[in-house]
Parts: structure tokens; sequence; C-alpha cells
């Protein structure tokens, strides 16, 4: 018979949930190679970025109805486009034309924002990649978002969908209105990205899960 030796999660807000398997689950922390996604910053605020898997609304919604606890069903891509569209921006979908580390960078480098609209993980990939690229960052405060990302590397909106899409607005008029301060924050993103996301400082969790 085969038995589980160790159970880890890079998810520390779901640890209180992991009681159930009546086993102890370690913590590992996920961590990027920032330097891979380092980008110059520009005064450039004309592409809003969405980094994660894209489905329409009409395809959310169809999910919803026959597949409800698919992962795709809390991402809601369309959100960004719909907030690109309503302020006359340009929308860039990273799928399914950029689809893994080596290609991700360059997506990166072509867009001015990274919008996470996930109803349930504010702290994905797209936020600490875009980040290190020196991104606009504007995402939910779910999930991860208060143990990794904070409001120093990343400008917050609400999980309900109108205020999700009008403080979103909000925010890139904001910016767009007033460069110089849209610059400095897109370093301060950049600087906090880069210290804090990489995988150097999180290493040592993963060596200490495959230590026998």
């Amino acid at each position: 018979t085969q038995r589980v030796y160790k159970i880890a999660t890079v998810a520390e807000w779901i640890l209180p949930q992991t009681e159930v398997l009546k086993k102890n689950v370690e913590l590992v922390k996920f961590g990027i190679n920032t330097n891979a996604f380092k980008c110059d910053i520009n005064d450039s605020l004309k592409v809003i970025g969405y980094g994660g898997a894209f489905h329409t609304r009409e395809e959310t919604e169809q999910y919803k109805l026959n597949f409800p606890a698919e992962p795709k069903v809390k991402k809601r891509g369309y959100l960004a486009q719909e907030v690109a569209v309503e302020l006359t921006l340009n929308f860039k979908s990273a799928h399914p034309h950029y689809q893994s580390f080596v290609s991700m960078p360059g997506f990166y480098n072509s867009v001015d924002v990274i919008i996470c609209s996930s109803s349930d993980e504010g702290a994905g990939g797209p936020v600490l990649e875009g980040g290190a690229a020196g991104k606009l960052i504007i995402t939910t405060k779910t999930g991860g978002f208060e143990q990794l990302v904070t409001n120093i590397g990343a400008d917050t909106v609400p999980v309900e969908e109108n205020e999700f899409k009008e403080e979103a607005k909000r925010i890139l008029s904001y910016y767009k209105n007033n460069p110089s301060k849209y610059i400095s924050r897109r370093k301060e993103i950049q600087n906090y990205a880069q210290k804090t996301y990489d995988l150097s400082n999180f290493v040592h969790t993963w060596a200490n899960l495959i230590n026998y």
C-alpha cells in the first residue's frame, strides 16, 4: 500500500482548511526568477494586459452552469477586457500565444498594466511576474495577497463585479492624468517585486520539503 509521505501547499491562507486531513501540511513559498521578467519603465499607459487563461463572460457563465467547481469560473478575465473597452484602451491576453516562463517576459514587455480579476486568488503568477516587469498591477485582495503582495505591490479593487470595474477605471484614470505618479508607482511596484518575489527567498522551503 502506497502512503503519502508529505503534503505541502503554496497557499498559506488555506492552511486552516487542511486540518481535516489529519496530517501535517507543510508550507512552501512560490517564487519567480524576477530578473527574467524585468523591463524598462516607460510612461505608456495604452495596453491593459491579462496574464491568465482568458474566457469571455458568456463562456464563464456556461462553465458556471455545467462545471461550477472549475477554477476558470473564478478568473473572470472578461472584467479586465470590459475595463479596457470602457476606457478606450487596448486589451491583450497572454493566452493562447504566451504560455510558458520562456515566452511570458515578451508578453509583459508588450503591455502597460496587469489586471488580476480573480475572485479567489489575487496573488497569482501574473501579479508577481507583472510586478517584477515593472507594470502597474491592479488586483483583488483575495487568497495570498496580504501575505505576499500587500498594498505596496499592487493597487487593489473590490471583488464584486460592478465595484471592481468602477475602482479599476478610477485607478487607471488617475494614473493616466498623473504621469509622474504613474511612473513612480511602477518603480515602487517593481522594486518591491524584485526584492520580495524572487525564488531565492523561498528555495529553502522547497529544500526542506524534499529533504527526507
